[in-house]
């Protein structure tokens, strides 16, 4: 029986450890979306995610005692003006930042129409949407079968130049929505879908020409590695574009629209299936060492080195990169040196310690964009040379030398005359 007891707990336990990080909240405007973008939802239930979708109007638990109670949440629901979250925080989009805070990961959709809320919302994580009712039409890169519309069905595949979103190229994607423009100031936000330069903003008889920070779809990789997606398109997930064969206008033949690619590495990056980097090995030692020290000597040989993995999906594999930094400081850095890679996650330098004794902090802080942040930080201490560790005739110190041994002999000489000259 006891046997039995057990083998429960540990199904259960086993249950509970493959669904961490995998619950994910869906708010919608209406239940409908959870059918017109069912190939979506699927997608991720496919990939072990478990979904609970409710009407954003609702009462949702969502925080419960100070703690979150999903690990990601997905905003379909542009129009609703109440996001309804039964929580502790009255002020719904303020415990959407909490979340954020907190590790969790957002995708927001928005659209034509859209609330106030997801407006606020995505201004606050350095996103600012145009207009409300403006579309973004493109005369030049729209699908066939828009030939006899407004063109607003648009294709694009300016996607951002990383391999963290795939190394496989995706195919065009149909857009039809809205754009918006980064936060220049705010370097945590990134495009991820940029508008051809051929598009343009319309807004009842007016239009407006996209500026060189507007995007279509962006993303945000916090400090805290919270990730956050924005769009301003809710049908870039539908189902009917999904299965749509698109057709650039003046092209010869469709092919299947890159909407259910793009939304799988989408959400892989978002829920942190990819891009993940960690620090596995730190080493430091004096050059002709093995262990490291505490204490160091100034004009030391000192040896760093540092071994990076990334996340490949199933396992963690060798990181590869040129531009892995490290710096040696006290209160400003001494010592700024680019790691040499060998090819297989280890990055090392060596370099002389400064002349100049105190406690130095070996740092690295690497930020590069779709990846996790890496910060490491070791404090070593410098000390000068001791009493016996100086050379004991220093050639530059000839001269001095030579003035203390002639005063001596001076006085020595002066002593004399004084002495026994009658």
């Amino acid at each position: 029986m006891k046997l039995v007891g057990l083998f429960v707990v540990l199904l259960l336990c086993s249950a509970l450890y493959c669904q961490s990080g995998k619950k994910t909240l869906v708010l919608v405007d209406d239940l409908s979306i959870a059918t017109s973008h069912s190939l979506f939802f699927n997608s991720l239930k496919e990939r072990g995610y478990v979904l609970d979708i409710q009407k954003a109007d609702d009462r949702v638990s969502f925080q419960k005692w100070g703690t979150f109670l999903y690990d990601n949440l997905i905003l379909f629901a542009p129009n609703s003006r109440d996001l309804s979250f039964d929580s502790e925080n009255s002020n719904k989009v303020n415990s959407i930042l909490e979340f954020i805070d907190a590790g969790g990961n957002v995708l927001i959709a928005g659209d034509i129409t859209r609330s106030s809320n997801i407006a606020t919302l995505a201004e606050s994580v350095g996103v600012k949407f145009e207009e409300q009712g403006s579309y973004i039409l493109d005369h030049f890169n729209f699908d066939q079968s828009d030939f006899e519309g407004d063109h607003s069905l648009i294709i694009s595949d300016n996607f951002v130049n990383t391999e963290v979103f795939g190394k496989k190229p995706i195919p065009a994607v149909l857009y039809r929505g809205t754009s918006f423009t980064l936060d220049s100031d705010n370097t945590l936000v990134f495009s991820i879908l940029t508008p051809e330069t051929t598009s343009y903003l319309h807004l009842k008889s007016s239009i407006k020409a996209n500026s060189k920070n507007s995007a279509l779809v962006a993303g945000l990789q916090a400090r805290n590695d919270a990730r956050v997606i924005i769009t301003g398109s809710l049908e870039l997930f539908s189902n009917d574009f999904f299965t749509h064969k698109a057709q650039k206008v003046g092209s010869k033949g469709a092919h299947a629209s890159g909407n259910s690619e793009f939304a799988v590495e989408l959400t892989k990056w978002l829920f942190k299936e990819r891009g993940l980097i960690r620090i596995s090995n730190i080493e430091h030692h004096k050059v002709g060492e093995t262990h490291s020290r505490d204490i160091y000597t100034v004009l030391d040989e000192f040896y760093y080195a540092i071994t990076i993995e990334e996340w490949n999906g199933s396992k963690w594999t060798p990181y590869h990169a040129n531009d892995v930094q490290l710096e040696f400081q006290m209160l400003d850095p001494y010592v700024r040196r680019i790691l040499d890679s060998d090819g297989n996650g280890k990055f090392s330098t060596t370099f002389k310690i400064p002349d100049v004794y105190g406690v130095y902090s070996l740092r690295i802080d690497y930020f590069r964009v779709g990846y996790t942040s890496l910060h490491s930080k070791e404090l070593v201490t410098v000390r000068p040379f001791r009493h016996n560790e100086y050379e004991r005739f220093i050639p530059s110190a000839f001269p001095y030398y030579a003035s203390a041994f002639s005063m001596m002999a001076g006085v020595a000489l002066f002593s004399l005359i004084f002495l026994f000259q009658k």
